[in-house]
């Protein structure tokens, strides 16, 4: 379970980072983190639903929206080391179809992109 906040961790901290390869493992664990913590979310939701004054949510009372915010740009950056990991290039993420590729394993050694991604952090 470290290693899956690790992995989050370290994509958070790269949301800069565009070039280079990420590995399947480090997509994956970011994406069941990030998915973990909506679901905690959804349910924090539900409960300011059934048990506030008003049975709406407020906006200051939203945390979707924070957890949003904190994680697009390291998420499209993700997205983008993942496809050239495959040895796509970013242009990839318009194409409706381009979450497919996320389930390819990556090129064997240096592409384009750069050197092969390591599963450590």
């Amino acid at each position: 379970m470290r290693w899956l906040a690790s992995n989050f961790w370290h994509t958070l901290k790269n949301f800069k980072d565009y070039s280079g390869r990420s590995s399947k493992k480090q997509f994956w664990s970011f994406v069941g983190a990030y998915s973990g913590l909506q679901f905690i979310n959804t349910f924090y939701a539900i409960y300011l639903i059934l048990y506030s004054e008003t049975g709406s949510l407020q906006p200051s009372k939203y945390p979707f929206l924070a957890l949003f915010i904190i994680t697009i740009l390291p998420a499209f950056a993700l997205y983008v080391r993942r496809l050239h990991d495959i040895g796509k290039s970013a242009w990839w993420l318009i194409a409706p179809w381009f979450p497919i590729y996320f389930l390819f394993s990556g090129e064997e050694g240096d592409n384009e992109y750069g050197a092969a991604p390591n599963n450590e952090i």
